[in-house]
């Protein structure tokens, strides 16, 4: 019986002094890529870019792709506030890209949307609103 609570007070003086474990990032960024010209260009199967910044270094790049909607996800993504984020795509030669996304204290979903449209060489096609 002695030798079983020597053997317990060992075992939980060992758990004391493991490491505590960083939990897994749990951050995730979902969006849409959306055409802007009637009747314009698929969406689908686009490559995207998630560009992570931290401070003044440069940022870390994480390719993705769109589904047949031209929707996307980013998951286990740093919600610290000190990163931020941006989708960036190229769409027809053209390069788009979101918003700043940050996730504020307790956040750990964010949801952004890249309206593209089809390249043109008519000026006919150009106006302004």
């Amino acid at each position: 019986m002695t030798k079983r609570i020597i053997l317990l007070a060992i075992i939980f003086s060992l758990s004391l002094a493991a490491p505590v474990l960083a939990a897994e990032p749990a951050g995730v960024i979902s969006g849409q890529i959306v055409s802007g010209t009637e009747d314009g260009g698929s969406v689908a199967d686009l490559d995207i870019t998630l560009e992570t910044h931290l401070g003044d270094g440069e940022p870390a790049e994480t390719a993705g792709k769109t589904d047949a909607e031209g929707s996307f996800v980013f998951d286990g993504l740093n919600t610290d506030p000190a990163y931020g984020y941006h989708v960036k795509i190229n769409y027809q030669q053209a390069e788009y890209q979101s918003s700043h996304i940050t996730f504020a204290e307790g956040e750990t979903a964010k949801a952004t949307y890249i309206i593209v449209y089809d390249a043109t060489t008519s000026n006919e096609a150009i106006s302004v609103a």
